[in-house]
């Protein structure tokens, strides 16, 4: 109670109400959207098909991540902090999101191509490859965005830019034959990224100003956050790439509705972690009562949400995607409550950065890998998707527990200190 009356006497105050209502409404909409897309490629293709569309669509997500070494946090932080030049902030991230863009490109050929036997989906793998350039600069520019506490702006664009892509997507659905529906995938998402990336130019209006100094102190930033962005990345998507390696493209077809579960819980602490960024980062001594607020409420939150989806599980999967899915029923109850430890840990994580210390919220990240990959590779095999699921949630609980205990003990760190 005392969580909840804090939240409210702050949700009186004009801009965050605003932030917290568009956040809402753009989590909400944007859940909505993906489960509609979802759902038609499901009915309409069956698991085989909405597996190589799952691949195709975190394949190249998940190799940028883990090559984007942290620029996003690095620029929320500054641009939160003030303390460096906005045109600065952009440009680096701008010329870093071609660098590691182009590294993306390379590593994920090399690693996903071979794994592919349809040559359709190859084809569409490289193009989505290709468009990483796009998705980083997209991550970076939104969090100059995110660190600025311009959340409404944030949520509304990223809104619009989901729409259009989407529909793109359902468009090929149902009227482009099958090879070219592989390609609009990765096209639909580079629009997306598009759209964002010039609402934040038309907003901003930035303009290039190159420093070396800057650029320094993002990376040097962004190299502290990076291992536990390509941890967290791993525990995000590991378990799919794992199906799919271990059990094929229908398993992963299955497995990928339950992951919808747990996204769309993970994804609603994001949007609570990205709403205190900006305002934990400028509290100073107030941030870690600010982070504590912020955990505490969101796992709450996040379970109230969880505990329906688990009831309904059987109407839900079964209603929507299917009879050819019933066997994704007992994957989306594991997953549930997978993603109300991960959204949690999402909030403490974000919260751990916004204090200044990004090495340590690595470090919870680091633990919960160390228990994902044995429980996958013991529990996978024997079995299936839910034994996958069941090794996630392992992993997320211990993400969350350690990051809470790291947290509990952090003070507000500032620019030049160590982490």
């Amino acid at each position: 109670m005392i969580l909840f009356r804090e939240f409210a006497q702050r949700y009186r105050e004009p801009v965050i109400r605003a932030d917290v209502l568009w956040s809402a409404i753009a989590f909400v909409a944007q859940v909505a959207i993906g489960g509609i897309v979802a759902i038609a490629i499901g009915r309409h293709f069956g698991p085989e098909v909405k597996g190589y569309a799952s691949l195709l669509n975190i394949g190249p997500s998940i190799i940028a991540w883990l090559c984007a070494m942290g620029i996003a946090p690095a620029t929320m932080y500054f641009a939160a902090r003030r303390q460096r030049s906005l045109n600065e902030l952009l440009s680096a991230a701008t010329v870093f999101a071609v660098a590691f863009g182009a590294l993306a490109a390379v590593t994920g050929w090399l690693l996903l191509s071979p794994t592919i036997d349809v040559s359709e989906v190859v084809f569409a793998l490289a193009v989505g490859l290709v468009l990483t350039v796009v998705q980083l600069l997209r991550e970076y520019h939104g969090a100059a965005l995110l660190g600025l506490s311009r959340v409404t702006l944030y949520a509304r664009s990223s809104l619009v830019a989901r729409a259009v892509g989407a529909g793109v997507l359902l468009a090929a659905v149902y009227v482009a034959p099958l090879w070219l529906f592989y390609l609009v995938i990765p096209l639909s998402l580079g629009l997306t990224n598009l759209i964002v990336v010039g609402a934040v130019f038309r907003s901003l209006k930035w303009r290039w100003h190159w420093s070396t100094d800057t650029a320094e102190q993002q990376l040097r930033f962004g190299l502290h956050s990076h291992p536990g962005d390509a941890v967290v990345v791993s525990l995000l998507r590991l378990d799919q790439f794992a199906v799919f390696w271990l059990l094929g493209p229908a398993a992963l077809g299955l497995y990928s509705v339950g992951a919808l579960c747990a996204d769309f819980l993970a994804q609603a602490g994001q949007a609570a972690g990205q709403l205190f960024f900006g305002r934990v980062a400028a509290a100073d001594d107030r941030g870690p009562y600010l982070t504590r607020l912020a955990v505490g409420a969101s796992a709450l939150v996040l379970l109230a949400m969880a505990l329906p989806l688990m009831l309904l599980a059987v109407p839900i999967v079964v209603g929507l995607f299917g009879p050819g899915f019933a066997d994704a029923v007992g994957t989306w109850r594991i997953l549930a409550l997978a993603g109300v430890v991960e959204g949690a840990g999402r909030v403490a994580v974000l919260s751990l950065r916004a204090l200044g210390a990004p090495l340590r919220a690595s470090a919870a990240h680091v633990a919960g890998l160390v228990v994902n990959v044995p429980l996958v590779l013991l529990l996978g095999p024997r079995y299936g998707i839910d034994g996958i699921a069941v090794a996630t949630l392992a992993a997320q609980i211990v993400v969350g527990v350690v990051a809470y205990a790291v947290l509990r003990g952090a003070a507000p760190r500032h620019e030049g200190r160590r982490s």
